[in-house]
């Protein structure tokens, strides 16, 4: 793609000797130049280098699109040509717009650059923009250890989700169940390979904010009873996780009516000891 923006030896040599009277600044700067940039222009026109041509006209006002006067004077760039070299542009800006805290502006020029600009060679940039706004994301937060048939809080962190799944699976430590509670996924489909004994599950509606923005809400799920759990979030129903629109997260959860701490000893010889505190969370004793 490169090749296509600095076609040749002369436009190389060219675009660097602009960097460097960018860095020097004397009186003679501007002068230098426009004279450069006017050979520029009469190059590409006479070759037809259209995406030459729109990449020198970019220059400038790409440098700090954090001011507006360079945004405006992108976005009339934007409008009065249709070089293919517009989709990277759309991505440029977009990535701005993400930077001040707006992503619905920044996805509409993704979306306008995905759609008129499929086969352009930096279609796959824009395309990246887009996929790091709009990826369905799901992180939960809750106590590792909780008491015996008492609900049980979850503060929940998603973006690009309007409905979560859950599923508690009750952990059996037996022989014939291996160790490891985290969730394995099938290669094929990208579906989670959930634990055999389904304890409970709910389906949690969740506003739908359409802003692209990370949004925190605290939820509450059934009383359990004494065991060990693996919990399974989802957006969606069969648990896939495709890294884009589809996200599985899972947790870990003891109930017990024991409360088990453990305090590290010191000076008692080169091997570790603790100090073990138990203590019952219904009559409190220890």
């Amino acid at each position: 793609s490169n090749s296509i923006l600095i076609p040749t030896l002369y436009h190389f040599l060219a675009h660097s000797y602009l960097e460097y009277l960018t860095a020097n600044d004397n009186s003679n700067v501007a002068k230098k130049q426009g004279a450069v940039i006017k050979e520029l222009q009469q190059l590409n026109l006479k070759h037809n280098y259209v995406e030459a041509t729109a990449y020198l006209a970019f220059q400038k006002p790409l440098k700090n699109l954090r001011l507006e006067e360079n945004r405006n004077r992108v976005e009339q760039l934007l409008q009065n040509n249709s070089s293919e070299y517009n989709a990277y542009v759309y991505a440029l800006l977009a990535q701005q717009y993400v930077q001040m805290g707006q992503k619905n502006k920044a996805v509409e020029k993704l979306n306008y650059a995905l759609a008129n600009y499929p086969n352009s060679p930096w279609i796959n940039y824009a395309q990246q923009r887009y996929n790091e706004i709009s990826k369905a994301s799901i992180q939960v937060q809750h106590n590792q250890s909780h008491s015996v048939n008492a609900y049980l809080a979850l503060k929940l962190r998603t973006q690009n989700i309007d409905k979560l799944y859950v599923k508690v699976f009750k952990n059996t430590r037996n022989p014939n169940q291996p160790k490891d509670t985290q969730l394995a996924f099938d290669s094929l489909s990208k579906k989670a390979i959930l634990p055999p004994l389904l304890e409970y599950e709910e389906v949690i509606d969740l506003p739908d904010f359409k802003d692209f923005n990370v949004h925190t809400t605290n939820y509450k799920i059934n009383p359990l009873p004494a065991g060990n759990y693996s919990i399974a979030y989802s957006n969606h129903p069969e648990f896939v996780d495709d890294n884009l629109k589809n996200e599985v997260s899972s947790s870990t959860l003891i109930v017990s009516n024991l409360f088990i701490t453990a305090i590290q000893e010191i000076g008692k010889g080169t091997y570790e000891t603790y100090r073990i505190l138990l203590i019952n969370r219904e009559t409190g004793e220890a």
